[in-house]
C-alpha cells in the first residue's frame, strides 16, 4: 500500500534513501581519495542498516558511545567497533568482556582509573584490549587535559584521532597553519630541491660519519637514519639490544621525540630512525643545529672510547648527541624567543605551537 506523503500526520521522519546512498559514498570517497581510514560515529543514525553499509563501502569499522549501542551493532554483524566513552563498574566490564569475545573492540580511557579496572577484566578473561587515551578537544567534557597527562597515563604509543573538529578554535588553529604555509611558501621550501630540504639533505648526510650509521637516505622533510654493528658488511645490531629504542629513549631525556623502528631487515631486526623536523625549520636553523652536533660530538667521543668499547661504543654516544642536539632547540623556544639546547647553548627563534605540523615531503 503506497501512502501519499500529504496525507502523513506531522510531524514525522522522512528519509530519502537515494539521498543517504549519495551522502554516504561522498564521504567514503573523500577519505578514499585523501588515502584516510574512515571510523563513522553512529549517533549520527543510530541504524544498523546504514552502519552496515558503510562499512560494505569501505568504512574501517564504526565508533559508538555505549556498550548497548555497540552490543546492537554486533548484534548486525559489524566486527570493528571503537567505544568512545570511559567504561567502569564490573557490571559493565562484564558486559565488555563479552563483547571483545566477540568483535574487534577498542575502547578509550582518561584516567589510570579507568586503564586499571579495564586492565583487570581482560586480564581475568585472557583477553588483550587496544586501549586509547582520550584527550579534551575543548569540550571540557572529559578527557585529559594536557599532553603530558596522555603520556603518563599510556604506553607511550601515540595512536591518535580527532573528535569535535568544527568548533571555531579548531576552525581558526586551521586557517592559520594554512595561511602560514601559504605565505610562507613551506611546501616549496620543504622540497628536495627547496631551500630547506637541500640543507637538510646535505646536512643530515653528515651523519653517515658516526661508525653506527650505515646509511642516511630521504627526500625532502623525511628522512631515515639507519643504524648496523659493522659498516661494510651492513651486519644489523641484534634484535634483543633495541639500538634504536635505546637511541629514542635517550633522545626524549634531553626532550626530544623521534621515531625509532626495528625490522627493517628481516621483520625482527634492523634499527632506523625516522626523521622529520617541521615545515617551519630554517635552512639557517639547520646549519646551526647541526654545527651544534658536531662540537658536542668531539666532547662525547673521548669520554665514551673510554667508558665502552663494544656495540653502545663511542658512536652510540656521539649520534645520541648529534641527533639530540639536532631537534632540541625547536621544541623548547616560542616564535620571536631565543631557546636554549641542554648545555646550555643559545638557539635560533622557533615556534613553540608547531611542534608537530604535517610532514611535507616531495
Amino acid at each position: 500500500m503506497t501512502t501519499r506523503i500529504d496525507a502523513l500526520d506531522t510531524p514525522f521522519a522522512a528519509i530519502d534513501l537515494d539521498i543517504v546512498e549519495r551522502n554516504l559514498a561522498r564521504a567514503q570517497r573523500y577519505f578514499d581519495e585523501h588515502k584516510l581510514a574512515l571510523r563513522p560515529h553512529i549517533k549520527t543514525h543510530k541504524i544498523p542498516e546504514l552502519a552496515r553499509r558503510q562499512v560494505e563501502l569501505g568504512a574501517s569499522g564504526i565508533t559508538c558511545q555505549k556498550i548497548g549501542e555497540a552490543e546492537v551493532m554486533a548484534d548486525a554483524g559489524i566486527a570493528d567497533i571503537l567505544l568512545t566513552f570511559n567504561i567502569v563498574g564490573p557490571l559493565k566490564l562484564r558486559r565488555l568482556v563479552e563483547l571483545a569475545r566477540r568483535i574487534r573492540l577498542s575502547v578509550v580511557a582518561d584516567s589510570r582509573e579507568v586503564a586499571a579496572g579495564l586492565s583487570a577484566a581482560m586480564a581475568e578473561a585472557g583477553l588483550t584490549l587496544t586501549v586509547l587515551v582520550e584527550c579534551d578537544t575543548g569540550l571540557k567534557r572529559c578527557g585529559v587535559q594536557t599532553p603530558e597527562q596522555t603520556l603518563a597515563n599510556g604506553s607511550g604509543s601515540f595512536i591518535h584521532g580527532f573528535t569535535y573538529n568544527a568548533h571555531p578554535v579548531c576552525l581558526a588553529a586551521g586557517r592559520a597553519v594554512l595561511r602560514r604555509i601559504r605565505d610562507q611558501k613551506l611546501v616549496a621550501a620543504a622540497a628536495t630541491n627547496g631551500e630547506v630540504g637541500a640543507s637538510l639533505a646535505s646536512e643530515l648526510k653528515k651523519l653517515s660519519a658516526a661508525q653506527a650509521v650505515g646509511e642516511v637516505r630521504g627526500l625532502g622533510m623525511l628522512w631515515g637514519v639507519e643504524f648496523v654493528a659493522d659498516r661494510k658488511t651492513k651486519k644489523p645490531f641484534p634484535m634483543d639490544l633495541n639500538f634504536a629504542g635505546r637511541v629514542g629513549q635517550a633522545c626524549a631525556k634531553r626532550g626530544l621525540l623521534v621515531y625509532p623502528m626495528q625490522g627493517c631487515v628481516d621483520g625482527y631486526s634492523g634499527d632506523h630512525l625516522l626523521i622529520a623536523p617541521p615545515a617551519i625549520i630554517s635552512a639557517a636553523q639547520v646549519r646551526w643545529a647541526v654545527e651544534q652536533c658536531f662540537e658536542e660530538g668531539k666532547t662525547e667521543l673521548g669520554m665514551a672510547q673510554y667508558e665502552v668499547r663494544k656495540y653502545t661504543g663511542w658512536h652510540h654516544h656521539m649520534l645520541l648527541t648529534m641527533l639530540a642536539h639536532f631537534f632540541l632547540w625547536h621544541l623548547k623556544g616560542r616564535l620571536g624567543e631565543k631557546s636554549t639546547s641542554a648545555d646550555g647553548v643559545a638557539a635560533p627563534p622557533v615556534i613553540r605551537s608547531c611542534v608537530a605540523p604535517p610532514c611535507v615531503y616531495d
